[in-house]
């Protein structure tokens, strides 16, 4: 799988489009928070996992870390929400599949990319929830 990788500030092409998407996160800073209350247990759920929905309540300890990811996310095709809530997902239920793992160091933003449509195909347990 080819990933993009967007570099913040030089690339002129997707100026435009970062600042929307910049926009669009700070006029909705607690939005990604409100889809994860919304909408998590659901693809917990759908995903077979329901043992793990007792464990959802602390989104806000790595909200931070997922609006850096927003952008190589959006480029490559992962919907804003839906990184977020694989990114907790890596957290509850994969952890030994990012950062430090067998294989050597895996990029959690790098992992929800390459789960989205492949790998686990996490995809499927969210493209309806909005």
């Amino acid at each position: 799988m080819q990933i993009k990788l967007v570099s913040g500030l030089i690339n002129v092409v997707l100026k435009k489009r970062r600042i929307i998407l910049r926009s669009s996160i700070a006029n909705n800073e607690e939005s990604h928070f409100a889809f994860l209350d919304r909408h998590f247990d659901t693809i917990l759920t759908r995903m077979g996992k329901e043992e793990y929905i007792s464990c959802t309540g602390n989104f806000v300890s790595s909200g931070d870390k997922y609006r850096q990811y927003f952008m190589l996310w959006e480029h490559n095709n992962v919907p804003y929400f839906h990184g977020a809530a694989m990114y907790h997902i890596l957290e509850l239920i994969f952890p030994d599949e990012a950062r430090h793992t067998t294989n050597g160091w895996v990029d959690p933003w790098r992992w929800v990319i390459e789960n989205y449509r492949s790998g686990h195909n996490l995809s499927q347990y969210m493209e309806d929830l909005e």
